[in-house]
């Protein structure tokens, strides 16, 4: 009996932690800053996720949703290197928010691979999760001055 009641403990905690996780990943991507920065830096590093975040919105076949997922992919590896060598990053995106983002962008990566080999398609709601995280890691790289880099 004492197993079992620990092992509901453990599967109860487990689930309220996933919950506080995603509510709290979900919360960081819905703080604004006073100027919007993320357009500047997509147009400067030549990513799409702006026009991927815009595309979601209509109807897409599966091998689209699966470009957009690459595409994606590719975009957060352009704005990991810029997070890097932004001067001023500390003062607008911690440690804990960035490696928060960092795990639920490579958790709703693998789910949108996972999809994708077991519900036949990738889904939509996987990358534009992804998508807004990268525009958000770009907006916080943008104010924190990752353009003012002098190279």
């Amino acid at each position: 009996m004492q197993t079992l009641a620990s092992v509901l403990i453990i599967v109860f905690s487990a689930g309220l932690f996933a919950f506080w996780f995603r509510y709290s990943c979900l919360l960081i991507l819905r703080t604004r800053t006073s100027m919007d920065y993320s357009l500047d830096v997509v147009s400067a590093s030549n990513l799409s996720v702006l026009n991927i975040l815009d595309r979601l919105e209509g109807e897409l076949r599966p091998q689209e949703l699966a470009e957009f997922g690459r595409m994606i992919e590719h975009d957060y590896r352009i704005v990991h290197q810029l997070l890097s060598r932004a001067p001023r990053l500390g003062e607008r995106l911690t440690s804990l928010e960035r490696f928060m983002l960092q795990v639920d962008f490579k958790m709703m990566s693998a789910w949108n691979r996972a999809s994708s080999l077991l519900l036949g398609g990738p889904r939509k709601e996987a990358v534009a999760e992804m998508s807004e995280i990268v525009s958000f890691l770009a907006n916080a790289a943008g104010a924190a001055g990752v353009l003012s880099v002098e190279s």
